[in-house]
């Protein structure tokens, strides 16, 4: 209503004395009373109202004006109070972030130990076989080595191993081989169809990654 914002704007009591004034004051909507005085306070207004007209002295509005002080203080502590377990809410969570990072570089480093041995022993099968087989084993070197670039970025999430940046990326070969991945893979039922422009330009970014938007 307009009477509260003016108690909120002139941070001072507003007393309507009799009837016609609470009328006045766009308080039509309060219903049998007669007389109402707003003082401000922190968190708003607080009303004291009577059904008698002129019910309230000057020693009642300051009567009213030292609560509305001790509320104002209660409201303030409330407020440090929120603050304060929002600051505690985030130190938790830089806490669990932390130890988040950690686990995940031990994770990370044992497993791409893992990842290496299987490279190793997959590069050695390329050289010794043809045909399917041939083509099988290149879908688990590329695989594995996807699986290694993930591990690189978990690694950099826990910020144990510096950005090595972006590289420069052949956007139509990567799409011809993640087609070929995906042909391989996918169930018979499912045809796919790639169309790439001839001489397009590299871009930098992470080959790993585009790949796995693509396979995505």
């Amino acid at each position: 209503p307009p009477s509260l914002r003016k108690v909120l704007e002139s941070k001072a009591p507003f007393y309507r004395r009799t009837r016609q004034e609470v009328i006045a004051s766009g308080d039509m909507g309060i219903s049998e009373v007669n007389c109402i005085v707003d003082v401000p306070f922190l968190g708003g207004t607080l009303a004291m109202s009577s059904n008698r007209q002129e019910a309230f002295t000057e020693r009642d509005i300051r009567v009213l004006s030292q609560f509305a002080q001790a509320l104002s203080e209660a409201y303030r502590r409330q407020q440090d109070l929120k603050q304060l377990e929002a600051k505690e809410e985030q130190l938790r969570q830089g806490l669990k972030l932390a130890a988040v990072g950690q686990l995940t570089a031990g994770v990370a480093h044992n497993f791409n130990n893992l990842l290496q041995g299987i490279l190793s022993n997959a590069e050695q099968c390329a050289g010794q076989v043809s045909g399917r087989v041939k083509e099988s084993i290149a879908d688990i070197l590329h695989g594995t080595e996807r699986a290694a670039a993930l591990v690189r970025q978990l690694m950099l999430f826990s910020r144990k191993q510096p950005d090595a940046g972006y590289l420069p990326v052949e956007l139509g070969r990567l799409v011809e081989e993640t087609g070929g991945i995906c042909r391989r893979t996918f169930a018979a039922r499912i045809s796919l169809t790639t169309e790439v422009q001839a001489g397009l330009l590299p871009v930098l970014g992470d080959a790993n990654q585009l790949t796995q938007v693509l396979l995505n």
